[in-house]
Parts: C-alpha cells; sequence; structure tokens
C-alpha cells in the first residue's frame, strides 16, 4: 500500500508542477492537463490520508480511515469537473461533502466518546462535531446558491473557533505535546484549505454563467406568432431560469422557449437565476411575412 501510495504521489507532484508551469507562462493545454492533475489528485489523497491516518491513528477503524478518503477523494473530483466543466461536478460535491458530514463526522464523534472518558471533553468533541458539520454543509449550500449557505459557514466557524478550539486549546487535563501537534496539524490543514477555497473555490463560486440566447430560425422576432428560442446556460438547469421580455412574454415547457411579442421594433429578452440577471440580448421585431 506504501509503495502505491508513493507511485500515485509521484504522478500526481509530476502533474502538479506540470500544470503550474503550463498556467503560469500561458502554455497551450493547461486547460486538459488541470484536469488530469484534478484526476491523478483525487486518487493520491485517498490514498495518502487512509496510509498517513493508519499510521497514526492505530487504534481507530480502518473503515473511518476509508471513508474518510472516498469523501476527500470525491471533493477533488468535483472541483477537477467543476474547473473541466464537466458534468457530475455538483453531485460528487454533494455526495462528498455529505459522505463527509452524514458519515465520516458521526462515525469519529462516535469513537471519541466511546474512548474518552472525560465529560468535559465530551463536550469538547461535541462542539467540534457541530462546527465542522456546519462548516461543510456551508460549503455545499454556498457552491450550489443553496439558501442559508452562508450563515451555516459563520456559524460553524464561530463554533470551531470561539468554542470548539478554546476549549480543546485550555484544557490541561490533556497531554501538552499531543494538544500542540493536534492543533498544529488542524490548523495547518485550514489555512491550506482556505488558501484553495480563496483562489479555486472562490472563482467557482462567483463565476457567472455562460448564457447564450438564440432563435431557431432567424435573429428576428415576428410579432402575433411563437417564436422558438433557444437558451444555453453553462452549468445552470432550465427550471433554476427565470426570463423577462420588454415587448411581450416568453413561455417554457419541457424545456423549450417561445418568445411572443406584441409590437414591431426590439425587444430584449433578460435571463435570471434566482435574482441575479445572468444573460440579455437584443433582438429585432418584425412584422410577418406576408402580413404588410
Amino acid at each position: 500500500m506504501k509503495t502505491t501510495a508513493n507511485i500515485v504521489g509521484y504522478f500526481a507532484a509530476f502533474l502538479t508542477i506540470m500544470t503550474t508551469i503550463f498556467k503560469i507562462t500561458h502554455l497551450a493545454g493547461a486547460g486538459p492537463l488541470m484536469l488530469i492533475t484534478g484526476i491523478c489528485l483525487s486518487i493520491y489523497f485517498p490514498v495518502y490520508i487512509i496510509n498517513k491516518l493508519a499510521d497514526t491513528n492505530r487504534g481507530q477503524s480502518m473503515t473511518m480511515h476509508y471513508v474518510l478518503g472516498i469523501s476527500v477523494g470525491l471533493l477533488q473530483l468535483s472541483l477537477a469537473f467543476k474547473i473541466g466543466h464537466l458534468p457530475g461536478a455538483g453531485l460528487l460535491l454533494i455526495v462528498g461533502f455529505a459522505t463527509l458530514s452524514l458519515i465520516y463526522f458521526p462515525m469519529l464523534l462516535r469513537y471519541k466518546l466511546k474512548h474518552v472518558p472525560e465529560q468535559n471533553f465530551k463536550i469538547i468533541y461535541i462542539s467540534g462535531f457541530i462546527g465542522a458539520v456546519a462548516m461543510s454543509l456551508g460549503f455545499v449550500f454556498k457552491i450550489q446558491r443553496w439558501p442559508f449557505g452562508v450563515e451555516l459557514m459563520f456559524l460553524g466557524a464561530g463554533i470551531l473557533f470561539f468554542i470548539y478550539f478554546p476549549l480543546y486549546l485550555f484544557n490541561f487535563s490533556k497531554n501538552l505535546e499531543d494538544t500542540y501537534i493536534y492543533l498544529r496539524d488542524v490548523f495547518f490543514a485550514l489555512i491550506i484549505g482556505g488558501m484553495l477555497a480563496i483562489f479555486i473555490m472562490g472563482d467557482i463560486i462567483h463565476r457567472k454563467p455562460t448564457c447564450v440566447i438564440t432563435t431557431d430560425k432567424m435573429e428576428v422576432l415576428y410579432v402575433g406568432i411563437d417564436n422558438p428560442l433557444s437558451v444555453n446556460v453553462s452549468g445552470v438547469p432550465y427550471e433554476e431560469l427565470n426570463f423577462s421580455v420588454d415587448n411581450g412574454i416568453i413561455t417554457v415547457a419541457d424545456g423549450k422557449y417561445i418568445a411572443k411579442v406584441v409590437s414591431p421594433g426590439t425587444a430584449t429578452i433578460d435571463v435570471y437565476r434566482g435574482g441575479e440577471k445572468i444573460g440579455s440580448k437584443d433582438f429585432r421585431v418584425e412584422l410577418p411575412p406576408g402580413s404588410h
């Protein structure tokens, strides 16, 4: 297993360095290379985590290590799919965070409560569990643009940094060296994860979807008849879209869009996701041929 981890790590490190060189020098092929690197990292991270935890936490069930490794692998794979604009990224993200929040964290809490007799440490671990789950779900809600994502992230961060970490740090009944090593590793992981979220996930969250609006026949709308439209918005299902037009109405049925305009001139079609405007296009409006 350790040999496998080193082999996978070799290729992951090589691809990561090559991707960095291609990106900063603007060489062709950086996009596909980044996708391949992301997929390779989604294999390496679980292998690394399983080996690392097996060496340092021998009393814990290997099932816990595999669950954590799988969840991290799914999250990394969802990131690779997001960067490569591949379908299924959202599903991978949800499954990854759900595995982490609803399976791994409860398993870890159960193990801690079972093997720690002190009541005060049980309270500490429960607060850490609540904070970690809230943070994880907050990221899912924010990236998927569901409501309460920001509130969940603030709630989780507040519990972790104002309750869990202070209680853990100043609980002098625990070995100070073990406390130092644990918090050192956790803080390092949070710093690296936060930096990745700023430079990578931040771009994904705030990236405006690409919206293309075209007529199915000619680049003109005709008064009084159905005008079929094609609306393509990257990464957004049609059920989440809303429309407005200043010279008529748009109806949607089974993913088909029909514009009906009322007077010659121009018509502006706006596309919204929730309250966010993500696309707009102006069309000429004329009377149907032969009606003059």
